[in-house]
């Protein structure tokens, strides 16, 4: 559903104004965050369905190094919306 379409964002923290340039690319069934590679996560499957005239997608990024990332959001035509939820493993 969302094969072939990448979007230019900018990645940015809860809270913050300024952020990190990202790319993501959805290609052959995975979702892929470029920026996040440093982090070890690489392309993973999405899931994705259309809803409210758009499409909503899911994404379940792991890492050996760094956990876990989980994307979702909203994508209309040429604009996606979302928030990617990163848990490193760590305990509080």
């Amino acid at each position: 559903m969302l094969d072939g379409k990448t979007f230019t964002i900018t990645l940015t923290e809860k809270g913050k104004e300024e952020g990190d340039p990202d790319t993501l690319i959805f290609k052959d069934a995975t979702f892929d965050s470029t920026a996040c590679h440093e982090y070890g996560f690489l392309a993973n499957p999405y899931m994705a369905k259309e809803k409210d005239g758009g499409v909503k997608f899911m994404s379940i990024c792991k890492s050996k190094k760094s956990g876990t990332n989980v994307w979702k959001g909203p994508v209309s035509g040429d604009e996606i919306k979302g928030t990617p939820v990163w848990n490193n493993g760590e305990k509080n």
